[in-house]
C-alpha cells in the first residue's frame, strides 16, 4: 500500500509539474508538439506504416513460418523458441516498434509465454540498417559506412547479452503450435493503422516534453554536471538521447558528440521508443523495471563496442570533421510530403472508424 501511494504521489507530482511548463512555456509547448507532428508525416508513418502492415500481415497469415526458418537455429542459439524468428527477422528489417508488434503477436496468440517475450525484446528493440545507414550515416555523418559499423555495434549490442546469459530453450515437441492462419490483408492494415496513430500520439508527446524541459534551465544544469566527466558534446547530448532517439542523434551531431554516444543513444532507443513497445503489450506482460534494464545493457554495451571499434578502426570515422548540420529527420530515405503524410494519417484515421462497423445492405453490422 505503501508503495502504491508513493507511485500515485509521484504521478500527481509529475503531473502537475508538466502542467506548470504547460502554463508557463505555450510557445514552447506549441512548437514542441508542431515538430512531432512534422517527425510523424516526414519520418514514422512513411517509414513504419508499410512495415507495420507487414508484420501484421505476415504473423497472422502464416507467411512468417516460412520467412524465419533460416533464423530458427540461430535464434534457438540466443535461448529462444524457434517461433520468435519471424519476430526477429522484421526487428532487425523494421527497427524498433515493428519487433514488438512481432512479439506481442506471438504471445498473444499463445506461441511463446511471458518469459520468453521478455528475452526476445531484449533482441528486438534495435534500429533498422536503413536508418542508421541512411538516415544516421549517410545523411547525419556524412558516412554511410560509420553508419553501417554503428548498426553492427548495436546488433551485437543485443546480441551479446544474451549469449553471455544462455538458457536452454524448450524443445519443440513443448512449443506451441502457430494458430491456423486466420488474418487477412485488411486486417493487417487496420492493425497496423491503430498502431501507427498510437505511436504517433506518443511522438508527439515526447517532442512536446522534450521542447518544454529546453525551454527550462534543466538542460544546462545537468550539461554542466555531465561535462565534470564526460566530453563536452555528450554532455550536452545525453538528456535528448533518453528522451527520443531520433532528436538525440541529431543532438550528438550538432554538438560534436563522440561516436558511441551515438551508440548508445541507438541502443538505449529513447523513452518514447520504449513507451512505443508498452503500448503493444497488456499490463504487466512486459515489466517495466526489467525491460528498462535490458535497454540500458544494450545501450552500454554497444557503447563500448563503437569505442573499441572506433579506436581499433579509426579510418572508418566519418571524414568530415564537422557534422552535417541538417537533422535526422531531413534525410531522404525517411522523408515525404506533409500533404502525402497528412493524407496517409487521415486514411488509417478513416480506415480505424469505419473498418470495425461496415454498411451491410444499410445496416451496420459489427465484424470481427
Amino acid at each position: 500500500m505503501h508503495a502504491s501511494s508513493l507511485r500515485r504521489g509521484t504521478a500527481a507530482l509529475g503531473c502537475i509539474a508538466v502542467g506548470g511548463l504547460l502554463l508557463g512555456f505555450p510557445a514552447a509547448a506549441a512548437q514542441g508538439a508542431a515538430r512531432g507532428i512534422s517527425l510523424c508525416l516526414n519520418t514514422a508513418v512513411p517509414s513504419l506504416f508499410p512495415f507495420m502492415v507487414l508484420a501484421a500481415y505476415i504473423s497472422a497469415s502464416g507467411v512468417g513460418e516460412q520467412l524465419g526458418k533460416p533464423l530458427c537455429r540461430p535464434v534457438q542459439w540466443l535461448g529462444l523458441p524457434a517461433a520468435c524468428a519471424p519476430a526477429v527477422l522484421l526487428a532487425l528489417l523494421g527497427g524498433y516498434p515493428v519487433g514488438a508488434a512481432g512479439v506481442s503477436r506471438l504471445l498473444h496468440t499463445g506461441q511463446i509465454n511471458q518469459p520468453q517475450a521478455r528475452r526476445a525484446m531484449a533482441l528486438c528493440c534495435l534500429p533498422s540498417p536503413a536508418f542508421m545507414i541512411s538516415a544516421l550515416g549517410n545523411g547525419l555523418l556524412a558516412s554511410p559506412r560509420a553508419g553501417a559499423a554503428l548498426w553492427a555495434c548495436t546488433l551485437l549490442g543485443a546480441v551479446l547479452p544474451l549469449l553471455l546469459h544462455p538458457i536452454k530453450p524448450r524443445s519443440a515437441a513443448e512449443t506451441p503450435e502457430a494458430p491456423p492462419p486466420s488474418g487477412s490483408f485488411f486486417s493487417a492494415v487496420e492493425t497496423a493503422a491503430r498502431s501507427v496513430l498510437s505511436l504517433s500520439a506518443l511522438i508527439v508527446v515526447f517532442c512536446t516534453l522534450q521542447e518544454l524541459l529546453a525551454a527550462t534551465p534543466l538542460p544546462g544544469w545537468l550539461a554542466a554536471k555531465l561535462g565534470a566527466f564526460l566530453p563536452a558534446g555528450a554532455a550536452k547530448s545525453l538528456l535528448p538521447a533518453l528522451l527520443e532517439v531520433t532528436t538525440g542523434l541529431s543532438a550528438c551531431g550538432e554538438n560534436g558528440a563522440p561516436l558511441w554516444l551515438f551508440a548508445f543513444a541507438a541502443g538505449w532507443g529513447g523513452l518514447c521508443v520504449q513507451g512505443q513497445v508498452f503500448s503493444f503489450f497488456k499490463p504487466g506482460e512486459l515489466p517495466k523495471a526489467a525491460f528498462f534494464r535490458a535497454r540500458l545493457m544494450h545501450g552500454l554495451v554497444s557503447a563500448g563496442l563503437a569505442a573499441g571499434f572506433f579506436r581499433v578502426f579509426p579510418e572508418w570515422q566519418p571524414a568530415v570533421s564537422v557534422f552535417a548540420t541538417h537533422t535526422v529527420t531531413q534525410t531522404e530515405a525517411f522523408s515525404s510530403t506533409a500533404p502525402a503524410g497528412l493524407a496517409l494519417l487521415a486514411l488509417c484515421a478513416v480506415f480505424c472508424l469505419t473498418a470495425k462497423f461496415p454498411i451491410n445492405n444499410g445496416q451496420s453490422t459489427t465484424e470481427n
